[in-house]
């Protein structure tokens, strides 16, 4: 048999035996394995999965009231309408499709309608909700920015340890904990289960637990190591997520968690003895980028895309004398292993993955492209005025020519009011629906 083939058997194995022990009970959807061949990634032009008579580029406007900073986390493209999260500001700025600023949401502080820290961020078609980690607590807005109420989580949270995730799926919350299993071990030790994800109604009530932890797992994870760039976005009344180091994507929908596809990576899988293994062993071993890495995961009416780190060609072997210093080892590997990124496109009507090495989008003329937001059915991305569109004097440099006419025109014209000091210019694009 195989390595793939066992590969294949053992996790579906262990993905059955982890649903069966949730509390919560729903029809399980077969789990896909998806078969990944990065080695043999090539380039591809996505144009054909794009609605080409659809985009926006839109310069934001900016005033003392409304200054975007540095660190965009998210930003969400609903009713015509575009909000930002920014890190630095602390802040979710909301604007016009034409760039007109609308209102925003900036309360940072310890009162009760504050928030200590804006951990997560979730914007439905109906409200807007922030999960404050700290404060143990979700504030709710309405679509205008405007504040509805908060819903204090801690009274709920007593089977699940440390719960750092937060999205919603038809009105009903998930918070999940997708890490620290030794922390879960302690629990344990008392009596008390502990579980990965919890959900509950906006009003705390018919409360479900999901995915108990499984210390027996070979491929349970054991320490901090979490897919920290996820939409979390509800499609179709779903939404999908990573746990932590696992390839497993599971699929929430409002009545129960169940893993829907398995990533066979093939030679590049994540062997389980790094999965199962601890912080410093896995950073410290030397053949750990060998193997394909998920940097993030995005998911959209039709496809689940990730972006995959893997080698790109072997180097040569580690001087022995660096050999003997981990953290030496670890920044000599880090300089001289070549790797790559990729772009992996799982068709949700198929099951069929294609692995992009370049990133291509001709009929926007934008090649080798990373994707860095989406909000189902949209690609968003986001421009900063800095080089290489102005000069050193601080003059903005002529953009070159284009194919779609249309489109030029649309950035020409968000870039006229484009300064060293301006707010980013977002722009839309969309796949068919």
């Amino acid at each position: 048999m195989k390595y793939s083939d066992v590969f294949r058997v053992v996790i579906i194995a262990i993905c059955v035996v982890f649903c069966a022990g949730c509390k919560s009970s729903s029809t399980q959807k077969e789990t896909n394995v998806i078969h990944v061949d990065v080695k043999n990634a090539s380039a591809y032009d996505i144009s054909d999965m794009m609605d080409t008579s659809f985009f926006r580029v839109v310069a934001l406007e900016t005033a003392p009231e409304c200054i975007v900073g540095g660190q965009i986390k998210d930003v969400f493209y609903r009713n015509s309408r575009i909000y930002v999260w920014e890190k630095q500001s602390k802040g979710i700025f909301m604007f016009d499709e034409n760039g007109k600023f609308l209102n925003k949401i900036q309360s940072p502080g310890e009162g009760p309608e504050d928030y200590i820290e804006m951990s997560q961020v979730r914007i439905t078609d109906d409200g807007i909700y922030i999960y404050d980690v700290p404060g143990r607590k979700v504030l709710c807005y309405d679509m205008d920015c405007n504040f509805h109420k908060v819903i204090y989580t801690s009274s709920v949270m007593e089977e699940i340890i440390n719960p750092n995730f937060m999205w919603l799926v038809d009105g009903r919350m998930f918070f999940a904990n997708l890490f620290m299993l030794e922390e879960a071990n302690t629990v344990k030790k008392f009596g008390t289960p502990a579980y990965k994800v919890v959900s509950m109604d906006m009003d705390k009530k018919n409360v479900k637990y999901h995915l108990p932890y499984d210390i027996k797992s070979p491929t349970e994870p054991t320490t901090y190591f979490y897919l920290n760039n996820q939409s979390y976005k509800e499609i179709d009344g779903q939404v999908r997520f990573m746990t932590a180091r696992t390839d497993t994507i599971w699929r929430a929908t409002r009545d129960d968690v169940v893993p829907e596809y398995v990533l066979d990576f093939g030679e590049q899988h994540l062997p389980a003895s790094m999965i199962k293994g601890e912080f410093n062993d896995i950073y410290e071993n030397k053949e750990y980028d060998k193997y394909a890495l998920i940097q993030k995961m995005y998911d959209t009416h039709r496809y689940v895309i990730l972006r995959v780190k893997y080698e790109n060609g072997k180097s040569s072997s580690v001087p022995e004398e660096i050999a003997q210093d981990p953290m030496k080892q670890r920044e000599w590997l880090r300089k001289n292993r070549r790797t790559n990124i990729c772009h992996v496109f799982i068709d949700k009507k198929t099951g069929e993955s294609r692995a992009i090495s370049n990133l291509s989008m001709s009929a926007f003329d934008r090649y080798n492209m990373m994707i860095e937001n989406t909000d189902d059915p949209y690609i968003i991305s986001y421009e900063y005025p800095l080089p290489p569109f102005f000069d050193k004097d601080g003059k903005r440099k002529p953009s070159f020519k284009r194919s779609n006419i249309r489109y030029e025109r649309a950035i020409n014209e968000a870039y006229e009011a484009f300064t060293l000091n301006s707010n980013p210019i977002i722009t839309i694009l969309k796949f068919k629906e």
